[in-house]
């Protein structure tokens, strides 16, 4: 399984046995809870979780992203990112204005 690990100042692919996206979540949220400064991460992430870094290329296809800025795992289908409900993970998704003003 390849995921990568994107944020703001860098993109690292990682390879690793198979989980789910649950899963994955928690084990990006143990390295977080680890990593002083969020570019060591990656490396955190991989030492915690029997993970390997990977040379960087563009077009690699993905199985997930983990998207630091925004602490969401996306998944790639044919290099489309699709964002899973964030209700999962995170807070619900405001899908209408009912109830803003």
């Amino acid at each position: 399984m390849i995921i990568k690990i994107e944020g703001y100042f860098f993109q690292n692919l990682i390879t690793g046995p198979l989980c789910t996206q649950e899963e994955l979540y928690q084990k990006y949220i143990q390295a977080k809870m680890l990593s002083l400064n969020i570019r060591d991460l990656p490396d955190i992430f991989c030492r915690l979780h029997n993970f390997d870094r990977l040379r960087f290329e563009d077009d690699t296809e993905v199985g997930f992203v983990i998207d630091t800025d925004g602490q969401d795992i996306q998944t790639d289908i044919l290099m489309f990112k699709a964002v899973y409900p964030k209700d999962i993970f995170l807070s619900p998704l405001i899908t209408s204005n009912e109830g803003l003003t």
